[in-house]
């Protein structure tokens, strides 16, 4: 772990003739993506909703949390053990305490950072053949997800060139392949070397199954007070600290590249405590908070958080949070919300920007919000709906509840507003219409029919999320539909990378996009009237469209404010 940037870093900065062509480019990148004033309202949303790339040993959905083996302190249920080994020593298993834990905890995860010190190490990678099979070998067999970090924090480390980090990064991945329970993680420091671009040191997307970053809020640059306030910005440090903020640069670089992979924080961890004898705790809760909440509302694609609760002999920052209950109970709070997978495996939740989240039923919607401002330390985020405030909330998540029931039926404003003291520093505004216990956000209306009654040849449909009409088109939840039709659930295929599902029976196929009004039958292009949807974590499509498209006939009546549809086989 290396937290502290190498002293070569010092002269790029400080040196005119050298920032001048070398390093330059990337220093003001960072000082721009420092500084911004964001506002984002997000809602709790189905599992089927989050991100999914289809990597090795990722979740569906969630995000695993972790911490290191030896210091976890009193964080509760943590689903992911944070251990290391030396690859230059050719350590051949973990040690006590950590070797004990795991043995204890079979259904815990393993992040193990292999640590490469040494350039000659990774110059000679093919003389290192056997130990790579036998201890990548001895991986799989502890019988759980094992995430190998392979000479993580290359970008700020002499190790050696790109091309031979990749060569040496490629020949463990080749080994690690042959084991379904192990991933292989790619984890730069997310604010390393100005002269050590990502680019460099990326192995390719065949053999990268994680993305990962050391990421580290500290409050002085190389444990200097009186840092330039442009090198604060580079390195995101003092109030430019958030790990919103530190992530940036690795989503730019993801994004110009194409690379579509499950992230995590390899390592992270937010100072509290340093060696002037400062108590930074208050500064820490702000962060942590940031850190735990933000990120995977901001960053979905953000799966798994590996706290660093320790501290290294020499550092000026302290990471380690053991004893301070405070902090913990930050950690608790958030990995205990059910946004984060629990140690029996489980999540209820993900996030989704509230304009993206089509249909949400009530009474009681959540709300939160993502409010950021350079230099404003304490912001509030105020909510009103139709210009009435609802709640006002000074600590993130910025949680608050939207009643439905104050509301009557009717097309309303929703309003946040983020303030830093008197003064407003944002607003974002929605408009969404609501019947009853669903509120609509976006284009669309929902019926006024309260009740939705579905019969294949007279026997009625059985639904675990009830069935609405948007825009005039009743839809209904897929799996338990397509089972009515006689579709098995290995003929339903979901892919989250593209958001689509595919129907087959018999010769027929039908494929659907969620949120998109394309489809396909039997690989013809259609249009739909409205495009499937995600509600209370099921995907609900067009009945009309896939009743006829399988060959069912569609009748409806009304009795008693009840829509009655009755389907036929053909």
């Amino acid at each position: 772990m290396k937290k502290l940037i190498a002293i070569f870093i010092m002269l790029t900065i400080f040196s005119p003739a050298v920032y001048a062509w070398e390093g330059a480019e990337e220093y003001d990148l960072r000082k721009n993506l420092a500084q911004s004033n964001e506002l984002n309202v997000y809602t709790e949303s189905g599992t089927d909703s989050a991100p999914y790339f289809g990597a090795r040993l990722e979740p569906r959905s969630g995000v695993y949390f972790g911490t290191l083996t030896e210091n976890n302190g009193e964080i509760r249920n943590f689903p992911t053990l944070l251990s290391y080994m030396e690859f230059d020593s050719k350590q051949s298993d973990l040690y006590v305490p950590s070797y004990k834990m795991i043995k204890e905890n079979k259904n815990m995860n393993i992040m193990i950072a292999w640590n490469v010190a040494k350039a000659e190490t990774i110059r000679n990678i093919d003389s290192y053949t056997d130990y790579i099979e036998s201890v990548v070998k001895k991986f799989s067999e502890y019988g759980r997800n094992v995430y190998i970090r392979f000479a993580g924090e290359m970008n700020d480390a002499e190790i050696g060139t790109g091309e031979e980090y990749i060569r040496a990064f490629r020949k463990v991945a080749d080994v690690a392949r042959r084991y379904d329970n192990l991933a292989m993680v790619w984890s730069p420091i997310a604010l390393g070397s100005l002269v050590k671009p990502f680019g460099d040191y990326y192995p390719g997307d065949e053999y990268v199954d994680w993305i990962g970053i050391s990421s580290y809020q500290i409050n002085y640059l190389w444990g200097d007070r009186d840092v330039a306030e442009d090198n604060k910005k580079a390195f995101m440090t003092g109030r430019y600290a958030w790990q919103t903020n530190s992530i940036k640069p690795m989503i730019k670089f993801m994004n110009d590249n194409n690379i579509r992979k499950p992230i995590m924080i390899s390592e992270g961890g937010v100072a509290n405590r340093n060696t002037f004898g400062e108590d930074t705790s208050e500064w820490a809760a702000k962060r942590l908070r940031n850190m735990y909440w933000d990120v995977i509302m901001e960053y979905p694609q953000v799966k798994m958080i590996n706290y660093f609760n320790t501290q290294i002999p020499g550092e000026v920052e302290l990471f380690n949070f053991v004893g301070n209950k405070s902090l913990i109970d930050i950690v608790n709070e958030a990995t205990g919300s059910g946004a984060y997978i629990t140690l029996d495996g489980g999540n209820t939740f993900s996030f989704a920007k509230i304009q993206d989240t089509a249909t949400l039923t009530g009474p009681q919607i959540s709300l939160y919000a993502h409010a950021h401002a350079t230099g404003a330390e304490d912001i509030t985020v105020e909510y009103y709906v139709n210009g009435a405030k609802i709640g006002s909330v000074s600590v993130s998540p910025n949680k608050v509840m939207l009643n439905l029931n104050t509301l009557p039926d009717g097309t309303h404003t929703l309003e946040a507003r983020s303030l830093n003291g008197s003064q407003q520093l944002n607003s974002k505004s929605y408009t969404f219409t609501k019947l009853g216990a669903f509120a609509r956000f976006g284009a669309g209306k929902i019926a006024e029919t309260s009740q939705i009654n579905v019969s294949l040849d007279g026997k009625q449909i059985v639904f675990d999320v009830q069935p609405c009409i948007i825009a005039d088109r009743t839809l209904v939840p897929l799996r338990a539909f397509a089972n009515a039709l006689g579709i098995s659930d290995n003929n339903i295929e979901y892919n989250d990378t593209d958001k689509t599902v595919t129907l087959k029976n018999g010769s027929d196929t039908v494929r659907l996009y969620v949120n998109n009004h394309t489809a396909y039958v039997n690989n013809n292009e259609t249009e739909l009237d409205v495009p499937p949807t995600i509600i209370d974590g099921r995907t609900l499509v067009p009945l009309r469209f896939i009743s006829e498209n399988f060959r069912c006939n569609v009748e409806h009546s009304n009795t008693n404010n009840a829509l009655n549809i009755m389907l036929t086989r053909k």
